[in-house]
Parts: structure tokens; sequence; C-alpha cells
């Protein structure tokens, strides 16, 4: 009996163990005697592909491989157009001599060569296959010519030549690739944070033992003509016997859809034990329902009144994830069904004619992972009241996540997150998720300083974070509005705008939503308003009291986001809450709606809008903390004060000189650099 037990526990470890490592996406490359082993592969149009190794805290090795004979070229733009690009060209001659270029755009044109070549070839060969051109550089050469290569979203941009570049009297000129998308193009993605190294079991030749998938999908949706619509339905997962734990998901997308859809969510639904009712007696009755607006009577109030516990997400050019071999999110640990509502976001401003199936494959095992996971949904809540004014090149907005709601929702050794998903909108260009601890601010669990709206992606931490109780997070979120003349407020739809950290850690905890807003005197008074009234916040209980409301209302979350607030609206564009909203204090501005009064402010003045942004950041903020199934996480107030922390410095950066990293240093840089490495390294140990 004993023998048996062992061999069905190595049977099981082994099965894990697979789950574990099945199909590696990384490719290897043999080369003049040595090994690559790539960490990262993209295939681009036409043939043309791009590895690289990101293993080194110093260089990036890098191998770009193009189907023709000519030149091939990559480089790294802030924007994906030439303007400020840093690019890379490679061929190899008639020769079969190898030849690399360090190069940088000024416009969109032929590129300048650098004065400084910060790149040094590896190897270079041309056959019947093609060119390939392996190289490395340092991830930051400290030369303004070059682009730093971080943990931000990339702009890879691509080129390729049937040709190899002409001999001038001022050197190589690679010819101009043509209009041809196929010999040129950009492509976001992320260089140094960790991508998903695995194939899908669905892409396996033999599917993985003890693996099983199911589809939530939505079905025959006639995508209306509108800017945004929400479409939700209520789905049930397969009925299982015993606990298993989900590993892994992707995209169910179809061609034609790809460019109108935003995003697609899955919640979980969760009846509260207090109302003693089974879910199957609410949802089973829906599961034939084609399914509705989202937030309008075509979809039943249950579904989002007890269907919010946020599980996965598919943003713009998601290709799905796979959890680490020790983390799994539960499933069939109830003894009925588990019922699902799946949300999702479409554009199709220009009324094509659309008939969508899409969703999400769920990957799930019965061989159960050592932890079990959790989400957390932190950042600014989704409102109008997430207000940022015109003509502003960088405006900042936060959320926080106060030490009150972690110290209560968190377990004593707290939470490890292993990735996170940093969201914004089309004026979104910088997020980051901070730390604090104690008053000080620790390292970012993660950042972004160049959004792309269509990469929305969950980047894993090469170094899982600790979050303990007591700890706050903020989501800080910088936008673009320059070229706006009007306000862009929060809200659902793609022209609104969002600030979000969708959070995965390990274990469990009560807490899945852990969001604030400015409180109703801090959001006026930055702007000179000390009082206002309109049913509209009447409706909100603003200025919200929890102490105030009916006594069945007190455990509520606080009900100013946009599902309540443009409830049974067909577009929430339309729709301006604040031209309903009348100013009754000062005297002087008595009778002017806000939305009037907001447009006749100097915007342009960069001290005001600065006031208006600290006053907001660092007065009051409503919280709003929440276990699954909707239940309010009790605080002792409803408002809390923006956290006074002191910021976090990173230790300051070493160059060799300041415009490369292979000139021979001067004894006064020699000098610098050993005071800079002495501050860095008493920097490193009073951390």
């Amino acid at each position: 009996m004993a023998n048996n037990s062992h061999f069905t526990i190595l049977l099981a470890y082994f099965a894990l163990l697979y789950i574990g490592v099945y199909g590696d996406l990384r490719t290897t490359t043999f080369f003049g005697g040595k090994t690559y082993k790539w960490t990262h592969n993209t295939k681009l149009p036409s043939g043309m592909e791009v590895s690289w190794i990101d293993s080194d805290p110093e260089f990036i090795t890098f191998a770009m491989k193009g189907p023709e004979k000519g030149y091939i070229s990559i480089g790294f733009s802030p924007s994906g157009g030439m303007a400020g690009a840093d690019m890379f060209v490679g061929w190899v001659d008639s020769n079969g001599m190898g030849h690399l270029l360090d190069m940088h755009g000024t416009h969109n044109g032929m590129p300048i060569l650098d004065k400084i070549q910060d790149l040094e070839l590896l190897g270079a060969k041309e056959d019947d296959t093609g060119t390939l051109i392996i190289f490395k550089r340092k991830w930051d050469t400290c030369d303004d010519e070059d682009f730093p290569i971080g943990d931000d979203t990339m702009r890879l941009i691509w080129a390729t030549g049937p040709t190899d570049p002409s001999h001038t009297p001022k050197g190589y000129s690679p010819l101009y690739h043509g209009n041809d998308v196929l010999k040129r193009g950009v492509k976001s993605t992320f260089m140094k944070v960790l991508s998903r190294h695995k194939k899908f079991p669905d892409d396996e030749d033999v599917y993985p033992a003890h693996v099983y998938h199911a589809d939530l999908t939505v079905t025959n949706v006639t995508v209306p003509k509108a800017e945004t619509y929400y479409h939700c339905k209520i789905l049930k997962f397969p009925k299982l016997t015993s606990k298993h734990h989900i590993i892994a998901h992707r995209p169910l997308i179809a061609p034609p859809s790809i460019p109108h859809i935003h995003h697609i969510n899955v919640y979980k639904c969760h009846i509260p034990e207090i109302l003693r009712i089974k879910a199957g007696d609410i949802f089973e009755k829906y599961l034939d329902h084609p399914g509705g607006d989202c937030y309008t009577e075509e979809s039943p109030r249950e579904w989002t009144e007890y269907c919010f516990e946020f599980r996965i997400v598919i943003g713009v050019g998601s290709e799905g994830d796979i959890l680490p071999a020790h983390i799994g999110d539960v499933i069939g640990d109830t003894d009925g069904p588990t019922y699902y509502r799946i949300e999702v976001h479409y554009e199709n401003p220009q009324g094509k004619q659309l008939i969508d199936n899409s969703g999400i494959r769920v990957f799930y095992t019965s061989v159960l992972r050592e932890y079990e996971m959790g989400v957390l949904f932190a950042g600014h809540r989704r409102t109008p009241f997430l207000t940022i004014p015109p003509h502003q090149k960088e405006y900042t907005t936060y959320g926080f996540c106060g030490a009150e709601c972690t110290s209560r929702g968190f377990p004593k050794d707290g939470i490890k997150i292993i990735s996170v998903l940093l969201h914004a909108h089309l004026t979104g260009r910088k997020i980051i998720l901070r730390h604090i601890r104690n008053g000080k601010e620790l390292p970012p669990i993660a950042q972004d300083n160049h959004v792309d709206f269509n990469y929305q992606h969950y980047r894993m931490l090469k170094k899982e974070v600790i979050v303990l109780p007591g700890d706050e997070l903020i989501t800080a979120c910088t936008y673009d509005t320059e070229k706006n003349s009007t306000f862009v407020y929060g809200g659902l739809s793609t022209r609104r705008e969002m600030c979000e950290s969708f959070i995965v850690f390990y274990p469990k905890t009560t807490l899945i939503d852990c969001r604030s807003q400015p409180e109703y005197y801090t959001y006026f008074g930055a702007i000179g308003v000390q009082n206002a009234t309109g049913k509209m916040l009447n409706d909100l209980h603003l200025p919200f009291n929890s102490r105030k409301l009916p006594i069945a209302m007190q455990d509520n979350a606080l009900a100013d986001d946009s599902m309540v607030i443009e409830n049974g609206r067909t577009n929430e564009l339309d729709h301006d809450i604040f031209r309903e909203i009348v100013i009754t204090h000062p005297k002087e501005l008595e009778g002017f709606d806000v939305h009037d009064y907001m447009m006749n402010l100097n915007w342009y003045d960069t001290e005001f809008v600065k006031s208006v942004e600290e006053r907001r950041k660092s007065g009051y903020h409503y919280m709003h903390c929440s276990a699954p199934g909707g239940k309010k996480i009790l605080t002792s107030r409803d408002a809390y004060p923006f956290p006074v922390y002191e910021p976090y410095e990173a230790p300051p950066k070493l160059c060799l000189s300041s415009g490369s990293t292979v000139a021979k240093p001067s004894n006064s840089l020699v000098l610098e650099m050993l005071m800079c490495a002495t501050v860095t390294i008493w920097l490193a140990n009073i951390r």
C-alpha cells in the first residue's frame, strides 16, 4: 500500500513538473562556435525575425534575420516614427564581410550615422535563406544619440532592403526601403520584462496530462455602431467534482473582430453568504440569455451586482498568459457550479457589419499548485471625478490603496506580487505603481514611461515583490492632453480615461479591490469651488458620509463610478455630469454650472494647473476597498489624506562618459566614476 502511495505521489509530481515546463518557446542559434539561447523572439511581416537575450544586466544581445540578401535594420523609437529613433543597420557584402552601423533618425528620411558606434558585431552570414546579423550593445550606452532600452513599452521599428547600403564619401548609407508595408513597420513589445516562454497546451503536439480547457465566449453578438459598446453575458464553467487550478488563458478572437475589440474581461460571480441563496438559483436561468449592453437594462442588475470579482483580462494586443508553476487560480472549490460574467468592449464608430463570438480559452488542471492566486484591482476609481484638463503636456493623477485597507485585507506575512498590468486609455503616457512602507517609498513595483494603448500586457516581474499589511500602493498616471480643447474625464469609453493597476499575487486574500478618488471638498476646492449642488450629487450621496446613509446602505461602496452614473445611457461621451452641478459657494460664483466654470479657467497657466494637480493629489481621498461579492472592508472613516512619504531615489547611473561607453576616461572622470560608484554602494547598504 505504501509503495503504491509513493508511486502515485511520484506520478503527481512529474505531472506537475510537466505542466510547469511544457513547450519551451525559446529558440537557440549555433553560430561561430557559440550557442545563443534567446530569451525573447518576435516574428515580423515578410519573414523578418528579431531575437534577444535579456539575462545580462549590462548588455543586450540581438539577432536580426531577414529573408533578403540586402540590409536589415531594427531600432527603437519614442513614438514609432523615424524622428528620435535609434537604429542598427546590418548587412553582408559580396566578400562575405559583415557590417553593422549605429545610426539615428531626426525626421522621416535618411538616418544619420552616430558619432560614436556603440554596437559590437558578433557574427554575420548570408545564404539562400537570407541574412543573419548577431550583435550586442549596452542597455543604456549613456550616448545622447542612442535610445535607452529598459522596462518600458518599446516601439521596435524595422526595415529591410533588397540591396546592400551604398558607399558615399560620408560612409555607407542604406537605400530607402519604400512604402511597402512588408518592408518596414513598428511593433510595441517588452524588451527587459519577462515574456511568455512556454507554448499554450493546445499548441503542443500532445496535449499535456491532467490539463483541460474551457472556452468562455459571447455568442453571435451583432456589434452596433458605437464609439463604445460593452457586451455582457453569463457563462457557466464545466462541472467539476473537485478543486482544480486555472493555469493559463489565451484570447479567442477572429481576425475581422481584432480591430474592434478593446478588451475582454472575465468576472467571477459570488453570492454573499448572508443572503443564503445558491448561485444556480440566480444565474442558471440566464445561460440562454443572449447577453446585452453591460450597463443598461439589457443586462439584469444581478450580473453586475454579484459578478464583479475581476479574474482575467485580455487587453489590446495581448497574447494571453501562463502562470508560474507554483501558482494556480482556484476553480471547482464549491459544491455548486461556478458562473462568470464575460464583458467584451467593442469599438465600431464606423458601423461596420460585425457578428462576433470572441472570448477567452481557459486552461485548468486537476494537479493542484502550491499556492492560490488573487487579483487586486488598484488605482483611481472609474469616475468622471478623474478629470484631466486640456492643453497639458504632462498632467498626473493619483489613486491609492491605503494602509488601513491592506492591514485589514492582507495576511500577516503579506502578499507576493508576480505580475502587473498597467492600464490607461488614449491620452495615457506614463504609469507607475509605487510602494510605500512606514513613510518611505520603496523601488517601484512596475512602471512604464512609454505607454502604448495598443499594447496592453501583464508584465511578469523578474523578482516577486512582497507587500505587507500596512503598506500603501499608489498608481500614478501621467496624461498628454496638449491637443485637446476640452476636458478628458474618467469613464468606460476609450475616449474617456482610466488609471489602473491589475496586480496578480499570492496567496489569495480577502482584498480584491483597492481604489480611491479625490474627496468632495478636495476635488472642488482645488478649483476654488467651496460648495455645489445638483440632483446628480444628491443621487450619489455626495459629499459622502456612510454614517448618514440608511443602515441597509452603510456597508455599500461609494456609488459614483461610471457604471452607475452612465446606467441607461447609450453614449457617455455625450453626457457631461458637470453641466448638472451648480455652484452655490463662494457667492460670486453662485449659479454657474461647474462645466462652464471649469472651461473658463486658464488651463494654460502652468502654476495654476500644478496647484490643482497637487491639491487633488495631496488632499483627502475616498477609499474603496472590498472583498469578493462586493462586501465592503470596513475602515474607520470614508476619506483619508494622501500619504506623506519620503520619495524613492534610484542609485545614480554610472556612465563611462557622457557620450561613449568605450572612450578612455580622463583623470577627473575616473575620480567622478569612483565617487559615483561609492555613492551607489552606500545607497545599496543603507537600503
